[in-house]
């Protein structure tokens, strides 16, 4: 995502799917919703684990990313010391990590149940068939307990993306 010639790509999109974990892919495709009016969904798994080993709740998330209904940036989904820290060149970036790079889990049949409920969106969305074209709600689902929950995305009045006195609509000025 660091590559100017991905980040213009994504402009030319129709719709975008985010399954990226670091905080620079969500922060461009963020900017990418926001400023050229891209809709996009963002699905994810998080799996806490305590300094005991205990695994916490699990988390599979599809959030639906329109364009100036509340960010990435106003649900605090984007770390700004992390996205520094991405941003930075590769050597500069390894002498910035207090721990050395771990292995991710497999986590494919929980990241199936994120990009299913993605694509369904998706489809519902594009073919005129969701009940309620203003529903922007996310979806978290919590395995362990069988759960789903909705959460309406907040919006900050004076985020700098997602509102028309920010970045919301002005493409690559």
């Amino acid at each position: 995502m660091e590559e100017p010639t991905a980040r213009r790509a994504l402009a030319h999109c129709d719709w975008i799917f985010l399954a990226a974990d670091s905080h620079a892919a969500h922060h461009w495709v963020n900017a990418t919703v926001n400023e050229h009016l891209i809709p996009a969904t963002q699905a994810g798994v998080k799996i806490p684990v305590a300094t005991d080993g205990t695994v916490g709740q699990i988390h599979a998330v599809t959030r639906f990313l329109a364009p100036g209904a509340g960010c990435l940036w106003c649900n605090q989904l984007i770390n700004r010391t992390e996205l520094a820290i991405e941003m930075l060149p590769d050597h500069e970036r390894d002498l910035a990590r207090y721990v050395d790079e771990v292995p991710a889990p497999s986590v494919i049949a929980l990241n199936n149940l994120a990009a299913g409920e993605a694509a369904d969106h998706f489809m519902l969305a594009v073919t005129g068939l969701h009940d309620d074209d203003h529903d922007l709600a996310w979806a978290i689902h919590r395995p362990r307990t069988r759960e789903r929950d909705f959460q309406n995305p907040r919006q900050d009045p004076a985020c700098r993306w997602c509102t028309p006195a920010g970045r919301l609509g002005r493409g690559d000025d």
